[in-house]
């Protein structure tokens, strides 16, 4: 079965602040990358997201979640 592995490196893990309320990140940012970011800053909304692994491209095409919160819904 033919297969296809993506590795998304630092060309598309960039963090940025937009303001004072919200953030702009590329797909290859990792979740507990983007939950810290996010922290430092006293931006909420993706506390259910620190921990789980992998990165934000990854978390959105599949809605990851935990402890009720969802990708969808950030």
């Amino acid at each position: 079965m033919p297969r296809i592995v993506l590795r998304l490196g630092e060309e598309f893990s960039r963090i940025e602040p937009v303001g004072d309320t919200a953030l702009r990140a590329e797909s290859g940012v990792t979740l507990s990358r983007l939950t810290s970011f996010a922290a430092a800053r006293s931006l909420a909304g993706l506390e259910f997201a620190h921990g789980i692994p992998g990165t934000l491209g990854g978390a959105v095409s599949m809605n990851a979640g935990a402890y009720g919160g969802e990708m969808k819904d950030v």
